[in-house]
C-alpha cells in the first residue's frame, strides 16, 4: 500500500548496538511508483487507488522479484497479473481486491525459484534484517511513520556503515534508516518498523565468480573471489584465471588475476569487462563496435557535424 495504508503502531527495540552489525550491501535497481509509465494504473478493484497513489507495495515487490531475476517485471506488469490471477485480496469487508497477497502471489506472477519464507513481527525485525540481508537476501518492510494513516511499504537493501538504507518506491530514492525504533523518513516524520517480509530464492552468478549478478560489476566475466580474469594490463587480458600463476606476465612484469571487482576508473564497471577501463564511461558506448569505448577510442566513429553523438567521460 502507501503511505496512507493499514498498520499497527509498534513503539520499541530502540536501543541496538550499530557497532556489532554485519556490513552488507545489496544491490537492487529501485523503482518509483510515480514512473508515468505505470502511476495511473488502477490497482486490482480498487477503481479509486492507482499505483502512483498506493502501488508502494506491488512496487516494493517488483524491486525483490527483480534482485532475484533481473529484468523479470515492473510493477505495471505485476499489477495485471496479480489483478487478473488473484495476487490482490480484500483490505477489509469495506475495501475491494488491492491488497497484495504477499504470500501467494509468488507461484502465480513471481520468477521460478523465489518463495514467499514469512512475515516477522516485532521485537525481532532488527535481528531478522541483519540476519537476511547477510544471507544476500533484501527484505520488504511494513513501517509507520507516526501520524493517523501513515504506513508504507519500503525494500531495506543494506546495514553498512552502522545504518540501514532503504530504497523508497514512493520516488525510488534511497534513504538511511538509523539502527533502533525510530528512523528518519524522507518527510520529516519519525517511523518504526512493524513488520519484514521474507523470500528467498536463487540468485543468478552467470559467470561462476562467486559475485550474484545483481552485485556483480562484470556479470558476464568472471571477477569474483570464486573465478577471476586476468587483468586488461596482463600479458593475457581476459583469460580465466585463479591466481596470479595464471596469467601471462608482460615485459614489465604485470600479470595480475582479477578476482576482487577492480574497477579502475571508478565507473561501476569492471576493469575484465570494462571497454575503456582507465576512463570513466558508465554507458559503455562503442559506436563502430570495436570493443573499444567511445572515450577512449582514438577513431570512435561518431561525433562531428554529422555522426551520432559520442559518450563523454563522466
Amino acid at each position: 500500500m502507501n503511505k496512507l495504508a493499514i498498520i499497527i503502531l509498534v513503539v520499541f527495540y530502540v536501543f541496538c548496538n550499530v557497532s556489532d552489525l554485519p556490513a552488507t550491501t545489496l544491490y537492487l535497481t529501485p523503482l518509483s511508483q510515480h514512473n508515468p509509465q505505470w502511476s495511473s494504473k488502477t490497482i486490482g478493484s480498487c477503481n479509486l487507488l492507482t499505483i502512483g497513489s498506493d502501488g508502494c507495495a506491488i512496487t516494493s515487490l517488483s524491486m525483490i522479484f527483480n534482485y532475484y531475476r533481473p529484468g523479470f517485471t515492473d510493477p505495471s506488469a505485476l499489477n495485471t497479473c496479480a489483478t487478473q490471477l488473484g495476487g490482490y485480496e480484500r483490505c477489509s469487508s469495506t475495501v475491494p481486491e488491492c491488497c497484495v497477497k504477499f504470500d501467494s502471489i509468488v507461484p502465480i506472477c513471481g520468477p521460478q525459484g523465489v518463495d514467499y519464507i514469512d512475515t516477522v513481527w516485532p521485537p525481532n525485525v532488527y535481528e531478522a534484517i541483519d540476519q537476511e540481508l547477510d544471507s544476500g537476501y533484501p527484505v520488504i518492510a511494513y513501517v509507520w511513520y507516526g501520524c493517523s494513516g501513515c504506513v508504507h511499504y519500503i525494500v531495506f537493501y543494506s546495514n553498512d556503515t552502522g545504518s540501514y538504507k532503504f530504497i523508497d518506491p514512493w520516488d525510488g530514492g534511497v534513504y538511511v534508516w538509523p539502527n533502533g525504533a525510530l528512523g528518519t523518513y524522507s518527510f520529516g516524520f519519525e517511523g518504526w518498523i512493524t513488520s519484514i517480509i521474507k523470500y528467498h530464492g536463487i540468485i543468478p552468478d552467470s559467470d561462476g565468480d562467486g559475485i550474484p549478478d545483481s552485485q556483480d560489476n562484470c556479470s558476464n566475466k568472471p571477477n569474483g573471489y570464486d573465478l577471476g580474469s586476468c587483468s586488461p594490463w596482463s600479458g593475457s587480458p581476459g583469460v580465466q584465471c585463479e591466481s596470479d600463476n595464471d596469467c601471462t606476465a608482460t615485459c614489465t612484469g604485470v600479470r595480475a588475476c582479477n578476482k576482487n571487482q577492480e574497477d579502475t576508473d571508478n565507473d561501476g564497471v569492471g576493469d575484465v569487462c570494462d571497454n575503456c577501463p582507465n576512463n570513466c564511461n558508465v554507458q559503455q558506448l562503442d559506436a563502430d563496435h570495436d570493443g573499444i569505448g567511445d572515450v577512449c577510442d582514438p577513431t570512435p566513429g561518431c561525433g562531428g557535424c554529422t555522426g551520432i553523438a559520442c559518450e563523454q567521460h563522466c
